[in-house]
């Protein structure tokens, strides 16, 4: 044949068929549209990153690190906006951060000046502090201090503080504040407590928004760093690059299966068209060829649309977004989308048409069909529709695989929402019990100053607290390789601290050693730098940190016996830990100690695990893909069945009656989503096993009402897509088996 006979053919199948044509040529541009408006808002992606960094912290663009005096910073030239003017005349928002010091919980203590909202600190409840003995504090710091979350109650919070000395040095100081509650702070910022106006001069460090990331030049001697800078940051633009790989990558799979889910389906209204072209002799290449005609005749339709209507929605997106990372239209992501979009086009007629190519010279499948319900009509009845149901899916593998993994998506990300959900409450549950109910809070204080001594008058003023008190003799010894640890004498002390037997000894050239040390080296003896050789004689299976116990007799030949080094206070709750704290702060404005809180860092886990699951964050992206997936779930199952409208008239000629063919799709629809709630039920939970079972959390999900809240509502989305899925069915049953077998889609 020659090809303007092909291509007459071509054109003229397309209008014969022309409903399929439509609906494939409308879901080309809509993909086509899709795909180019995700390419060209890929962005976002990023600039969402950003601002959600920005939230958590401030939505500044310059910093000062090192603070100044407020006369200087107000009064320092800059040039802004091509203006040169003085900083408290520039036209941008700024905030002046007095750090005032930090609680023994590591809470930031602030006053500010300025603009708070560009710091991320917002109010819960109450009032921002205007007075010097009233503050503003978060949530979370009051709970691990052992307060109620109220307004309008007086606290005490012990607090270190520095001050620079004249040789250049910082001096750490404590201090108490006494303060007022009179507002309650959002959990973003940077600032845990915010006091009101201070009385004594502050060095504050300056935050500066410019809203559109405007240079600004100073002229005296402040030094502003900025925090985010696009095109040092971006610059090439690999990381944006790379993501949008990634997204067309992702678009491209999507899209064949959408379309070619609707190809196979069309494409069963041609089979005798193909059987009638094959039989004048026309060969596998030249209807191959007819199919690439079509193929890139809708391409090319569904590209200019697409691309008029991108155009128009890209510029009123410029106009009216304003991001940090520019929205711009690129030549080479838009070339990019054609060859995907042209790519889709031709894999989703070419599987079809393949397989229907190679059946065309069987005859035809109508008159087939037919023939086959008609002999076997008897046996037909006694099957069920379950079986029924299955059948279709088997001689429909493609299809099926196609909706089983839209199925398996929409589950699997509402499963993953209910269970963050559930995990986000269980960390807020296990953080609040911890401080309310823990029994058991330890103080370890040491000297600032490296294998220097503890003085035990300084903690006279805690014993009155502590349930229990341990001085301990102990060096900071560092190896030629790997990290600094400490070694400690063996005494009567270090057997309570570290529950050593009474009768426990040690002969020269003997030593203990922990757990977590022993796994790193797993060696029989220890050698120090000196080359001095010890036999380990013992491994403490109960302590992960890294740390040696050795005999006096050895001890003494490396440090001080006659004063202690470190202290370990145990108490009986948190609340008394935390009157002893303040105690010590009294009693001792001079702080030489570091010391290590342990009700502190299980409180600060929980908040931080919180934080980086972004368990109660909105779950944008997952609900777009419920949403992505049902929607195409139940819109290719739709136009399947509407394709099938003459099988459907066959059932009704053989005297099927209309809950008799429901149930056929309605079985069929049943094992589609049955097979991808399967799936999806076995990877979220095999995922929460291994994120989570290692350390004892397998109950958070499998005990039985969470397992309920996680299954029934998955379940209640796959009730809900099977029923929407089946309401063309409605519309054919209303017609006789004659009218459907004589109407062409």
């Amino acid at each position: 044949m020659k090809n303007n006979l092909l291509h007459h053919f071509a054109i003229q199948d397309l209008k014969t068929h022309r409903n399929d044509s439509k609906v494939t040529l409308v879901t080309l541009i809509a993909l086509s549209f899709v795909i180019m408006m995700i390419t060209f808002l890929t962005p976002l992606l990023l600039n969402s990153y950003i601002l959600n960094s920005q939230a958590k912290h401030g939505y500044y663009d310059y910093i000062s690190y090192t603070p100044y005096d407020k006369d200087e910073i107000l009064k320092t030239p800059i040039t802004y906006q091509n203006k040169e003017t003085m900083f408290k005349d520039a036209d941008f928002e700024y905030a002046l951060v007095a750090d005032i010091g930090y609680s023994y919980g590591d809470d930031s203590i602030h006053y500010i000046e300025g603009n708070k909202d560009i710091l991320s600190i917002q109010l819960k409840d109450g009032h921002f502090p205007k007075k010097e003995n009233e503050v503003a504090i978060k949530e979370s710091t009051l709970k691990r201090m052992g307060y109620d979350i109220k307004l309008d109650q007086n606290i005490e919070v012990a607090y270190r503080y520095y001050q620079p000395t004249s040789d250049g040095n910082d001096e750490c100081y404590n201090a108490v504040g006494q303060w007022k509650v009179v507002g309650i702070l959002q959990e973003s910022g940077d600032t845990d407590i915010l006091l009101g106006k201070q009385t004594t001069p502050q060095k504050y460090a300056v935050y500066i928004d410019t809203y559109k990331q405007e240079n600004i030049s100073v002229h005296g001697d402040i030094r502003l760093d900025r925090v985010f800078d696009l095109n040092q940051d971006i610059g090439s633009k690999s990381q944006l690059n790379f993501l949008i790989v990634i997204v067309e990558f992702v678009l491209f799979i999507v899209g064949c299966i959408i379309v070619s889910g609707l190809t196979i389906a069309s494409f069963e209204n041609r089979k005798n068209d193909y059987t009638l072209l094959r039989g004048i002799g026309a060969t596998k290449r030249q209807v191959y060829y007819i199919v690439f005609i079509q193929a890139m005749l809708l391409a090319l339709l569904s590209i200019i649309v697409a691309s008029i209507a991108y155009v128009i929605v890209g510029n009123i997106f410029i106009l009216i977004v304003d991001t940090i990372i520019p929205l711009q239209f690129n030549w080479n992501y838009y070339l990019g989308c054609i060859f995907i979009i042209v790519l889709m086009s031709l894999i989703s007629y070419f599987m079809p048409a393949r397989g229907a190519t190679r059946r065309a010279l069987s005859g035809s499948f109508e008159s087939a069909e037919f023939q086959y319900f008609y002999y076997r009509y008897k046996k037909l009845h006694q099957m069920r529709p379950m079986y029924l149901g299955w059948r279709q899916l088997v001689n429909n593998k493609k299809q099926m695989i196609f909706k089983i993994f839209f199925v398996f998506i929409a589950s699997l990300m509402m499963m993953s929402i209910i269970g963050d959900y559930i995990y986000g409450i269980h960390l807020t549950k296990q953080r609040n019990e911890y401080v309310e109910t823990s029994q058991n809070a330890t103080l370890i204080y040491s000297p600032i100053v490296d294998n220097t001594n503890i003085h035990p008058d300084d903690f006279k003023t805690m014993s009155s607290y502590a349930k229990e008190v341990i001085y301990t003799h102990n060096f900071l010894y560092s190896p030629e390789n790997g990290y600094p640890h400490k070694i400690y004498c063996l005494d009567e002390n270090v057997k309570k601290q570290f529950s050593l037997p009474q009768d426990q000894v040690l002969k020269t050239g003997e030593i203990i050693v922990s757990l977590g040390f022993d796994r790193d080296n797993n060696l029989q003896t220890y050698s120090l730098v000196d080359g001095n050789v010890f036999q380990i004689a013992y491994v403490l299976s109960n302590y992960e940190e890294k740390f040696i116990i050795m005999s006096k007799d050895d001890f003494i030949k490396y440090a001080d016996v006659k004063h202690y080094q470190e202290v370990y206070l145990s108490f009986d709750s948190i609340a008394q830990k935390n009157q002893a704290i303040l105690a010590f702060a009294k009693a001792n404005p001079k702080m030489r100690y570091n010391v290590i809180d342990s009700s502190l860092q299980p409180q600060r886990d929980y908040e931080y695990q919180m934080s980086k699951e972004s368990v109660f964050d909105f779950p944008t992206l997952r609900l777009a893909l419920i949403v992505a997936t049902s929607v195409i779930y139940i819109y290719q199952l739709s136009f399947e069945l509407l394709k099938q409208r003459e099988t459907i008239a066959t059932y009704q000629l053989l005297g099927f009656r209309k809950i008799e063919i429901w149930k056929i799709y309605m079985y069929k629809s049943l094992f589609i989503a049955s097979l991808g709630f399967v799936f999806a039920l076995y990877y979220h939970f095999a995922d929460m096993f291994i994120e989570h079972g290692g350390n004892g959390g397998w109950h958070i999900f499998m005990d039985p009402i969470p397992l309920m809240g996680q299954v029934l509502p998955t379940l209640i989305l796959i009730i809900i897509l099977i029923s929407f899925s089946l309401l063309p069915i409605y519309s054919i049953l209303k017609k006789d088996g004659l009218e459907n077998k004589t109407i062409r889609e």
